[in-house]
């Protein structure tokens, strides 16, 4: 098996519903790594310098400071030492909701929640508010493979758009921080899906959007995950070069 068939179509307009899926075995484990490092390297020659003084690059830093080991054994794997170039930490002064302000009894900003929970995160701040909200967006996001840019009172069926491709990128660095510090696989499970629909979208889509270096950071944390559950497969060949 050489292809990986979550990424081979724009999963916004196409979305996978992962029901039934046969297993594989080690030639699907092996196609995984060999597709994620494609989308990697993609992304890796997409860099640009990132507006210090912005929430994405604020919510990147610190993210990566706190993912740092993880992305410090990608990074040596892939002998390229520069995953941050074009960013310095960046203003602190950020202004960002407090997880304290929504309330599933309102309607909720789904990108204003996303970078609060982020927020909370890389503060270690409000773990059961974390837990919880992630929880609800982990619920959503499995019944229909979508974020939608607002949630009615009571966190029920999204409404509006959900092709934001921002919402995903920071559902991915959500999940990436959490799984970090809890080792659950149903949160690693959620980021698998929300990856491989990053991954799907051609670049055009992505450009001026999301951060490409927070776009690798996430798949390099990710594939240090994957790595260490599949350590003991025989047969995985996981090789970079």
């Amino acid at each position: 098996m050489n292809s990986y068939e979550y990424t081979e179509v724009n999963r916004l307009q196409e979305p996978h519903k992962y029901m039934y899926t046969p297993y594989l075995g080690v030639k699907f484990v092996n196609s995984y790594f060999s597709d994620r490092l494609k989308h990697l390297k993609r992304f890796q020659e997409n860099y640009t310098a990132m507006d210090d003084q912005s929430v994405d690059s604020y919510l990147y830093m610190g993210a990566k400071n706190i993912l740092n080991d993880l992305l410090q054994k990608e990074v040596s794997e892939l002998d390229n030492k520069d995953v941050s170039r074009g960013v310095s930490f960046p203003n602190k002064n950020i202004k960002i909701e407090d997880l304290l302000f929504f309330h599933t009894g309102d309607e909720i900003d789904t990108e204003l929640l996303l970078a609060s929970l982020v927020y909370a995160q890389i503060n270690h701040k409000k773990d059961e508010l974390v837990k919880g909200w992630l929880d609800h967006l982990v619920q959503r996001f499995e019944v229909t493979k979508k974020l939608y840019i607002r949630y009615p009172e009571g966190f029920r069926k999204g409404e509006g758009a959900a092709d934001k491709v921002r919402l995903y990128w920071l559902f991915s660095l959500s999940l990436s921080l959490y799984y970090a510090n809890t080792q659950s696989i149903k949160y690693l499970n959620t980021l698998l899906k929300v990856s491989d629909l990053l991954c799907s979208l051609e670049n055009d889509v992505l450009v001026d959007t999301i951060p490409f270096q927070g776009l690798s950071m996430v798949i390099q944390v990710e594939m240090s995950y994957v790595r260490s559950l599949s350590d003991r497969i025989e047969g995985i060949d996981f090789d970079y070069n």
